[in-house]
C-alpha cells in the first residue's frame, strides 16, 4: 500500500488467496452444514450433542435481538379495580 492508503497491487479486495482455494477443492462435494444437519436428524445421536448444534447454527438462521430501552415518561398506566365481596376499590398507585 502507498502511504495515503490506496492500494497499488496485489489480489483484489475478497478474493481469495491460495490456500484458501486449496482447503475449497480439497473438500469436493462435501458440505459441513448438510453433515452436521444429518447428525442432528439421527435419532441416536445424544441429546446434548443434538441441542449443542442447534445452538451453534441458530445465529446463523436468526439475528440476535437488541435490548429495547424503556421510556416509562410515556406510559399511561391502566386503572386498576379491585372487587372483594361485593365492594369496589380503586388503586390510584403501583405497589410492587
Amino acid at each position: 500500500m502507498a502511504k495515503d492508503g490506496t492500494k497499488t497491487g496485489g489480489r483484489k479486495k475478497g478474493t481469495p488467496n491460495k490456500r484458501t482455494l486449496d482447503f475449497v477443492e480439497n473438500l469436493g462435494n462435501y458440505d459441513p452444514l448438510e453433515s452436521l444437519l444429518r447428525i442432528v436428524q439421527d435419532e441416536t445421536t445424544p441429546l446434548d450433542t443434538r441441542i449443542k448444534i442447534n445452538l451453534d447454527l441458530l445465529p446463523y438462521l436468526y439475528p440476535r435481538r437488541k435490548a429495547v430501552q424503556f421510556d416509562e415518561t410515556n406510559v399511561q398506566m391502566p386503572k386498576i379495580v379491585v372487587r372483594f365481596n361485593g365492594k369496589e376499590k380503586d388503586i390510584d398507585e403501583y405497589h410492587i
